[in-house]
């Protein structure tokens, strides 16, 4: 489930087992085994248990007029393993509908680009999925699936999305150009 470069939390049950995660802290995985993880937070790191740690959520929930939801930014740091605060605010441009063009552009400096078609393709391995919330009517929610299956839905709800409208792909284009 977990990924070196997976930004965990520990779950709030676990807090007590580890000084450095108790406060909900984000940390970084830099190393996955069997049954434990190495989790960095900050200069400080621990060897925790799988059973302990969550993928972390959303930082920003879809509140309009007032906030944005930030769903598909905490996806693409879940896949990328880029830190969520080194991700474009996308969310802050879906109103002026630039927040894609301006996504293409800074995903492409990590030599990755985004493929997307309609409906639920499914393949192996993991990618996000676009459909409508249930938790706000109206407004579309990204998750990540895996190997057909919701393996992370960023809403602190855990519902996922009621269908799915869209499937996004993140290609490396460094790999895609080896077969070329």
């Amino acid at each position: 489930m977990f990924n070196i470069g997976s930004r965990v939390q520990l779950k709030p049950e676990y807090r007590h087992v580890c000084k450095f995660g108790r406060r909900g802290q984000i940390g970084d995985v830099s190393y996955v085994g069997d049954q434990q993880v190495v989790v960095w937070w900050g200069e400080k790191k621990a060897i925790i248990n799988k059973e302990f740690l969550m993928f972390h959520k959303q930082t920003k929930c879809h509140n309009p007029p007032y906030t944005m939801g930030n769903c598909y930014a905490t996806c693409l740091a879940h896949l990328t393993g880029i830190p969520l605060s080194d991700i474009p605010k996308i969310e802050d441009h879906f109103d002026d509908g630039t927040w894609l063009p301006k996504l293409y552009r800074w995903i492409h400096q990590y030599d990755y680009t985004l493929l997307e078609t309609p409906g639920h393709v499914i393949m192996p391995g993991r990618y996000l999925v676009t459909g409508p919330s249930p938790n706000v009517p109206g407004v579309n929610h990204v998750c990540i699936y895996e190997n057909g299956k919701l393996l992370f839905d960023p809403a602190h709800s855990n519902k996922g999305v009621k269908e799915i409208l869209y499937t996004t792909f993140l290609v490396d284009i460094k790999k895609l150009r080896q077969y070329l």
